[in-house]
């Protein structure tokens, strides 16, 4: 667990550094930038900055502000539900007992992490990394999945959306009525789906209409997990 890729979460976590990041969570991105240009002393003992390349033309300073102020929002839930962890060699171990699968597993969080397009996925990745590594509510294969899913989401109706899916499921889940299960199933055909239509969070209609079909696409297993234990808590 020495490598220092797989220590950038962990040292993210250590005083003074996640104080720094508490502060990102509340600034705008002009804020930040002028943090980046006077402060890059302060900033570049950040574990995370050397995936910036913030002296380098390929980013602009804005892609580096936007970046940290995402980073930020993901580390925030960890620092929160997972400080002690992190701090516990011990339970480090048992929870990324695979140096390599963590070290992948990283990479990949920070790669997805850099194409979200808003704050509210980065929350999102930070409370899917909770759920997963410690309270074990996915596997390690849900989480590769929904790091994708939540990059393909709709970035400003989608998670309204899903919401849909997920209260009809409810719903439907509470009814033992036919006539009321008729009537949801006809709510939810008419929900448009195209927002969340390449995130696999939806079992999307296949073919033409059948005899008992009600049309249009119904929320999958992992998108209804995934929204009551993730998305309802941002």
């Amino acid at each position: 667990m020495d490598n220092e890729k797989q220590d950038i979460i962990r040292n993210s976590l250590t005083s003074p550094i996640k104080e720094i990041f508490s502060d990102i969570t509340e600034m705008g991105l002009e804020e930040i930038i002028k943090k980046i240009t006077e402060n890059h002393d302060v900033l570049k003992y950040l574990p995370i900055v050397k995936w910036l390349l913030i002296a380098n033309d390929i980013r602009s300073i804005f892609q580096s502000a936007f970046f940290l102020q995402k980073y930020a929002n993901f580390i925030g839930p960890i620092n929160e539900l997972m400080i002690d962890d992190f701090s516990n060699y011990y339970k480090l171990e048992n929870i990324f007992s695979d140096p390599k699968v963590y070290s992948k597993i990283i990479d990949q969080t920070i790669i997805s992490l850099d194409r979200y397009q808003t704050i509210q996925k980065a929350k999102i990745l930070g409370t899917l990394f909770v759920e997963t590594f410690k309270n074990n509510n996915f596997t390690i294969k849900e989480y590769n999945t929904l790091i994708f899913s939540i990059e393909n989401i709709h970035p400003f109706i989608g998670f309204d959306f899903l919401k849909s899916f997920y209260d009809n499921k409810c719903e439907l889940n509470k009814t033992n009525d036919e006539e009321k299960k008729d009537e949801i199933l006809t709510k939810n055909s008419n929900l448009d789906y195209s927002p969340l239509a390449t995130t696999g969070l939806l079992i999307l209609p296949k073919g033409g209409m059948y005899i008992g079909s009600y049309g249009g696409a119904i929320i999958s297993e992992l998108g209804y997990k995934f929204y009551e234990l993730v998305v309802s808590k941002i």
